[in-house]
């Protein structure tokens, strides 16, 4: 039997919902005799409890908003038990997201002080903000949310009724996609639905497609969104190809009953998986589309918090991390195994963790129950239908097995071990970067001109230093990245220093209906400089605020 644990804040939920927690309840118990079925044994555990915290070797929570409470609370719970899925049950005003620093603050427009996430619950590393000690990803987890400030629990009842009816599908239901770009982003998007799908035609580019969808245009299973997002709002924004038109190109109230069953959503947009109280004086009404895609069945949702970032015309930052998600789905995997392989693949195919790769790793997060396998595994169709992985994400490993399903085989626990294992060794392989503040004059002055050669106004500077890995890489890539030719060189010491520069893109306004308008949301780029051997600066990444 394969084990999950529902954790949650019993004392919360009974807060938000009073008499009617007891449908929260009933739904629950509804969701362990339907796993119980398929050869699951699931437990909830209550943090605010003092007994069952005690049972589990932790202190019961009771600043229910506090992320380090929360956080040793569910360390010690999975330690307690070491279950295949870990299902958080709520939304942030039942288990808070984590509070890990955002590495860009300070990059002007990116005003994130945290890059919100539940990545340190997937962890075994003890509480912290830096995003850095969570390199090392081992656990299966996924989020269940109810809405944000509700008082009726009918959106939960009906999400958690979702995880207990789910039939895992032939891998034909998968093949098909919908996928929405950006003009401007979308040969980047092409390179994604590429190395998913191993093709890339019938993208929808906004401007001018969506908003008002067909039913038959959304009955893809698979989708996948490269467009612009904004905290606190019910749609995403296309862009044509110079960034003086934004129009809608996905909203709540325009995709409501029509999200096929089963659906399972690979979103790069900023703020998409956002879970914002609707309603107030800085959100929307509506709740947010990640939620209208759970609400209509949908079996997953994989997305970002706050601002996410991505080339324009390679595959950078949030167009990896989504992409892995959805291979590993397509192969059979249970959506919490597609998520943990996905940021172990993406700190994997980092040369070194710039501090975008540091924010992408931390917010981007999968909602919906971990244990749900969309796809049927283990039969041939899978592997036939599935894009051969390019890169890294191809290469022979039997973590990449996919995990079979329902029943327990007698390689999962081999697999599992596989994969705790390979998320520590990943992270001792890796540099990252940290910010060392203020630079001199001439480095910033250097680093401008780089981004001015580049055609992009430079502006704000902030300059990094390099972490050398714990363990010397195996990858050519990765020792290049280091400096060196070999590992019988020496790992160079810090200072190794990269910058980071703002550049702002030459804006024109578009003309709307006889009224003149700005573009509406981020047009701004951030570029990665590095000083080349010869002590020259050049541009080697430039990546757009989504």
């Amino acid at each position: 039997m394969r084990t999950k644990f529902i954790v949650t804040n019993v004392s919360r939920l009974k807060a938000k919902y009073g008499t009617k927690y007891s449908r929260v309840e009933k739904a629950i118990q509804q969701l362990i005799d339907a796993d119980a079925a398929r050869a699951i044994t699931s437990t909830v555990w209550d943090v605010s409890s003092t007994a069952r915290m005690k049972e589990a070797g932790g202190t019961k929570v009771t600043r229910s908003r506090d992320p380090q409470q929360n956080k040793d609370a569910i360390d010690a719970i999975f330690q307690h038990g070491q279950p295949d899925y870990l299902m958080i049950l709520g939304s942030v005003d039942v288990i808070p997201h984590q509070d890990l620093a955002n590495p860009l603050l300070g990059i002007d427009d990116d005003l994130d002080e945290f890059a919100w996430g539940d990545l340190p619950y997937a962890c075994e590393h003890p509480y912290s903000t830096d995003v850095k000690d969570f390199r090392a990803t081992t656990r299966v987890v996924g989020r269940v949310p109810d809405l944000t400030g509700a008082k009726d629990p009918k959106h939960l009842v009906k999400v958690l009724g979702v995880a207990a009816t789910w039939v895992p599908l032939a891998p034909k239901h998968y093949d098909d996609y919908f996928a929405l770009s950006t003009e401007s982003w979308q040969e980047s998007t092409k390179l994604s639905i590429e190395r998913i799908f191993g093709r890339n035609k019938n993208i929808h580019i906004s401007p001018t497609a969506g908003p008002r969808w067909n039913n038959g245009e959304l009955d893809p299973l698979p989708h996948f969104i490269n467009c612009h997002g904004d905290t606190g709002r019910m749609m995403f924004w296309g862009e044509n190809a110079d960034a003086t038109d934004q129009p809608e190109s996905h909203r709540t109230t325009l995709v409501r009953n029509k999200i096929g069953r089963g659906t399972v959503a690979a979103v790069e947009c900023c703020y998409g998986a956002e879970l914002y109280k609707p309603g107030t004086s800085t959100s929307d009404k509506e709740h947010g589309i990640c939620q209208e895609y759970l609400h209509g069945e949908a079996y997953a949702f994989f997305g970002s918090t706050t601002i996410a970032y991505g080339p324009a015309n390679e595959m950078e930052a949030a167009d990896i991390i989504c992409a892995a998600f959805l291979q590993h789905v397509r192969a059979g995997d249970s959506t919490g195994l597609a998520a943990l392989k996905a940021r172990q693949d993406f700190v994997k195919e980092a040369k070194r963790l710039s501090a975008i790769e540091q924010k992408t790793l931390a917010q981007f997060n999968l909602l919906g129950d971990p244990s749900v396998h969309p796809v049927q595994a283990g039969s041939k169709a899978t592997k036939k239908t599935m894009a051969k992985p390019k890169g890294m994400l191809g290469m022979k490993s039997a973590v990449h097995v996919a995990e079979a399903q329902p029943a327990l085989d007698d390689g999962h626990r081999t697999r599992r071990a596989q994969l705790a294992k390979r998320g520590p060794r990943i992270a001792a392989e890796t540099a990252a970067v940290r910010a060392i503040g203020i630079v001199n004059s001439d480095e910033a002055d250097r680093a401008r001109a780089a981004v001015e050669e580049h055609g992009g106004n430079a502006t704000r500077v902030v300059a990094y230093e390099m972490i050398p890995p714990a363990v010397l890489p195996k990858s050519k890539a990765k020792l290049k990245a280091l400096g060196m030719a070999s590992t019988n060189e020496a790992v160079p010491a810090p200072p190794m220093r990269t910058y980071l520069v703002r550049a702002e893109r030459p804006k024109t306004s578009v003309e709307n209906k006889g009224k003149t308008k700005p573009p509406r949301l981020n047009t701004y780029s951030v570029c990665v400089v590095e000083e080349q051997r010869n002590g020259t600066m050049k541009v080697v990444q430039e990546l757009f605020a989504k």
